[in-house]
Parts: C-alpha cells; sequence; structure tokens
C-alpha cells in the first residue's frame, strides 16, 4: 500500500511538473526581431550580459536555419574557442573543452533552461582564464 501512494504522489508531482513545462514554454515559442523566439532573444541577451561583465564579447554572430527553415543564434565567445548555439527551445556550448547540451524538456521553465546555459558559459570562460569576476 505504502509502495502505491509513492507512486501516485510521484505521478502527481510529474503531472504538475509536466503542466508547469507546457505552459511556460508555450508563452516564448512566438517569433519576434529576426524570426527568433522570446527564449532566444532573452539567453541571447542574458549570455551577452554575463560576458559583459566578465570582459567578452559574442562575435560572429550570425543566423543560421535548419532544414525547416527554423533560426538558430551561433556566435564565438571572442578569444575562447567557445560556440554558443541557441535553438528555439534549448542550447549548447562547444569548444575548448566544453561540449554541453540543454534542451527544454531539461527544464521546468525558459528561465531555469536560461540560467543553466548562462551558469555554463560563466564555467566555461572561469576554465579558459582561472577565474570569473
Amino acid at each position: 500500500m505504502i509502495v502505491f501512494q509513492r507512486l501516485r504522489q510521484r505521478w502527481a508531482r510529474e503531472r504538475e511538473w509536466r503542466r508547469e513545462h507546457l505552459s511556460a514554454w508555450s508563452s516564448v515559442s512566438s517569433a519576434g526581431p529576426e524570426q527568433l523566439s522570446s527564449f532566444q532573444a532573452d539567453a541571447e541577451r542574458a549570455v551577452g550580459e554575463l560576458l559583459d561583465r566578465l570582459g567578452y564579447t559574442l562575435i560572429e554572430r550570425e543566423i543560421v536555419l535548419d532544414e525547416d527553415q527554423i533560426p538558430t543564434v551561433v556566435a564565438k565567445i571572442q578569444g575562447t574557442g567557445v560556440t554558443v548555439w541557441i535553438y528555439g527551445d534549448g542550447a549548447e556550448l562547444v569548444g575548448s573543452g566544453v561540449d554541453v547540451r540543454f534542451e527544454k524538456w531539461d527544464a521546468r521553465t525558459p528561465a531555469d533552461l536560461q540560467s543553466r546555459l548562462v551558469d555554463a558559459v560563466a564555467r566555461a570562460v572561469e576554465g579558459l582564464s582561472g577565474s570569473v569576476a
């Protein structure tokens, strides 16, 4: 009986997490300037602000369309060899000792995923410079 109660509680938590996840992500899918989702625009802005504070910048920024014509922000972190990819519902960092992916279903909300991305960028830059300001 206790096992069944725990299972019911877990399933209820998972249903609630899924409801919150779907609600939060539904509000960021609409396209804005450059046909970017609000998640992409907010994530790029947050990464840029962090890098400014740390003395780095995003360079060679471009918008790349995938086979379905969905835009992806691609930019390099100057002087690091690290490339940032920001998709409509995810992101990744690749290069110089870092290879990390962040997907929509890894985070309850877009803000959670954005925070994880910013933290990973900080760690990647810290690993290259020895410290983060």
